[in-house]
């Protein structure tokens, strides 16, 4: 779940110019504390959970992550 949730940071670097992401997480809601974990770690961004589905306020200060 981890090298998930890396691979989709990296995958947010690349597309630096958007600020709202949705992932669909297949019922797996543990994937908001991790998500929430790493944006704490950067520039503070928001992880919630919507009808299965994650959404991703980041900063460009989580991008440079």
């Amino acid at each position: 779940m981890i090298k998930l949730i890396t691979a989709l940071f990296a995958l947010l670097a690349c597309v630096a110019h958007a600020d709202i992401y949705v992932i669909h997480t297949y019922g797996n809601p543990d994937i908001v504390r991790i998500a929430q974990d790493e944006l704490n770690r950067g520039g503070g961004g928001t992880a919630t959970l919507y009808q299965d589905q994650l959404i991703i306020h980041a900063n460009p200060a989580d991008y440079a992550r």
